[in-house]
């Protein structure tokens, strides 16, 4: 649950309790209806006129916070920094929770109902790495860029766009910049998000930076996995026996490919990376592998998951070594259906803005509000790169992505009238 505690800055955080997260109040799902009708011509003019207002600020709010460093669990200053922001928009129940989400909310006209706006407020750079962002006519570059700086400046970008904007909402915006969201952390600000009473949400969009068409409405089952073996360092050579940490990882992965997996339900184990060993020449004391499982039933998951508890509790015994095998990113196999009334409405917008729809599954934490029953879709906002320290987000889409998620929130208005 969440409680209202004082941040560093001095601003409370007062997250409180409101009865329009009532079950009660959450929206027939059988009584909803897919947006067919084209965008009203004046609504979209408008919401582009604002946008072409907002263009230097929506690139400036990208540098801002994409050079704040906010690397998985130190993400307190980039958060201090927005809520600095989002206090002076004059935005309801700002604060930060247990995890150091970021919340505020846009009470609506009505305040019936209530639609999510996630964003991840982490990146994958440490502190240490320099997070400038060198900007040219078309493209934004540095590290963080993609993964996710421009979709945490720009969920900021959209509150912006919402103060004053003349077409009323009758729902509750609630902005929420994510802790957490490495798979190495498990989506930990999410998790935390959905164990507390701001779950009531009517519908949930979570952004992402690049790969613009992406629509991502469903999830199949994930685990991840790491897997180290470790020898004793005063092992020689001439040991009967005796094995290289690196040799009983081989032995590792080939059992772990043995393992049967069926084509239907669609069942994907992926060993993506191996390290180990200092030379041709040297005794591994200390080999490790990091591997996906994917399957779209719960039942394959959790079978696949027994045999590879076995195969590490075989290497153990059988070659005397120490074995620690660390799971994270569990995800169930959750989502909508093709035909809901949301990805029908999602899909008409992108058809009628020219955007080509690109469906595909959710693994992050927007997968985890699916298992919680939560109507969520994921969407892109622009083109850009992931490259390391040189990923860059292209400027000219930019428009483009925000207009269609402005416009999907109207849409998604008209489905709770």
């Amino acid at each position: 649950m969440c409680t209202g505690v004082a941040g560093r800055n001095g601003i409370a955080v007062n997250l409180k309790r409101r009865a329009d997260y009532r079950e009660d109040r959450l929206p027939d799902q059988g009584d909803q209806r897919a947006m067919k009708d084209p965008i009203s011509p004046d609504l979209r003019q408008k919401a582009e006129e604002r946008l072409a207002e907002l263009s230097a600020r929506i690139v400036s709010n990208l540098i801002m916070v994409g050079q704040i460093p906010a690397p998985t669990g130190e993400e307190e200053a980039r958060g201090e920094y927005i809520i600095e922001r989002i206090v002076e928009l004059g935005l309801e129940d700002v604060g930060r929770d247990a995890t150091g989400n970021v919340y505020a909310r846009r009470p609506g006209t009505r305040g019936l109902n209530t639609i999510g706006l996630f964003a991840p407020l982490d990146t994958l750079f440490p502190a240490e790495v320099d997070h400038h962002l060198a900007m040219s006519s078309s493209r934004v570059t540095g590290p963080g860029v993609t993964n996710d700086s421009f979709a945490a400046s720009a969920l900021l970008s959209l509150a912006e766009f919402f103060e004053g904007w003349e077409y009323p909402l009758d729902n509750d915006l609630l902005f929420v910049w994510l802790t957490g969201c490495a798979d190495q952390a498990d989506h930990e600000g999410m998790r935390y998000f959905l164990q507390g009473r701001h779950n009531r949400l009517a519908y949930a969009l979570m952004l992402e930076s690049i790969e613009l068409g992406r629509l991502s409405y469903f999830t199949v089952g994930c685990l991840r996995f790491d897997l180290t073996i470790q020898i004793p360092t005063d092992r020689a050579w001439g040991d009967l026996g005796v094995n290289s940490a690196t040799n009983i990882l081989a032995d590792a992965v080939t059992l772990l490919l043995a393992i049967e997996l069926p084509r239907r339900p669609k069942t994907v184990l992926n060993i993506g990376l191996l390290q180990g060993g200092e030379g041709h020449g040297v005794l591994s004391t200390e080999a490790s592998l990091g591997a996906e499982l994917r399957s779209e039933s719960a039942d394959v998951l959790a079978r696949v998951e027994r045999e590879i508890d076995e195969i590490a509790g075989h290497l153990s015994s059988y070659y005397g070594c120490q074995v620690d095998l660390r799971k994270f990113g569990r995800r169930m196999p959750a989502g909508l259906r093709f035909n809901h009334p949301m990805v029908k409405t999602i899909k008409a917008t992108m058809t009628d803005l020219g955007i080509a729809p690109s469906p595909g599954p959710d693994t992050a934490a927007a997968s985890l509000a699916m298992a919680h029953a939560i109507p969520t879709t994921t969407l892109a906002l622009t083109r850009g790169r992931r490259a390391g320290k040189e990923s860059y987000i292209e400027i000219e889409p930019i428009p483009l992505g925000l207009l269609h998620v402005i416009l999907v929130l109207h849409r998604l208005e008209e489905m709770l009238a």
